[in-house]
């Protein structure tokens, strides 16, 4: 799939255009290469989270390096260990054969999420909102994030809706738990901000 098709593939997503999504491009080659957002997705979620947990990181004197290492490794062995578990699900239900578009889609789609939350934090992290009313939108976009993915899975597969939210969990699930237990190795809890026990940034 050439750069502009990957975008219209994104903007099929973004539109909800599920007969689209159904027929994009299926080849194993599209997915090899849609691997490559990966380039993308890992460095934002990075900066990301580096923005949103600044505080705790200079509360704990944790090396700006080491933290970003720890994130970059974490990320990729998340992102890798779901899709693991995505590929038995597919397999279990003989769906192998859409595989490749689940794949190169949702690719597309964590680009456009993982771009989206790198910016969002640099420009309103503790300069616009209140801590809660951060954590109100955060749970917002989350809702909004899983909806997508489960989208993404029930038109690519082709399969039942509710097998769909399955899929969509086993994507979601192991990238927060290994994310979760490298913020309780490095602060001691497994999402400091939602943490009121840390809650600084009040008194910043």
């Amino acid at each position: 799939m050439m750069r502009h098709g990957g975008l219209h593939l994104l903007l099929s997503i973004l539109k909800l255009d599920g007969t689209a999504l159904g027929d994009s491009d299926n080849t194993k080659a599209t997915a090899r290469r849609s691997l490559g957002l990966w380039l993308v997705i890992l460095p934002c979620f990075v900066v990301a989270s580096y923005i949103a947990e600044r505080p705790y990181i200079a509360l704990k004197s944790i090396p700006a390096a080491d933290y970003a290492g720890m994130r970059l490794v974490t990320g990729a062995v998340g992102l890798s260990l779901a899709w693991l578990l995505v590929w038995q699900a597919v397999k279990f239900e003989s769906l192998e054969d859409n595989f490749p578009r689940l794949f190169t889609a949702q690719n597309w789609l964590t680009t456009f999420w993982a771009v989206l939350a790198a910016l969002s934090n640099f420009s309103t992290r503790n300069m616009i909102f209140l801590r809660e009313d951060i954590i109100r939108l955060m749970t917002v976009e989350y809702l909004v994030w899983l909806l997508s993915i489960w989208f993404v899975c029930w038109r690519t597969l082709k399969c039942n809706p509710f097998y769909a939210a399955g899929v969509a969990t086993l994507l979601l699930m192991p990238q927060a738990a290994v994310s979760d237990i490298a913020s309780h190795f490095m602060f001691g809890t497994a999402r400091p901000f939602f943490d009121p026990a840390m809650n600084i940034l009040e008194a910043k």
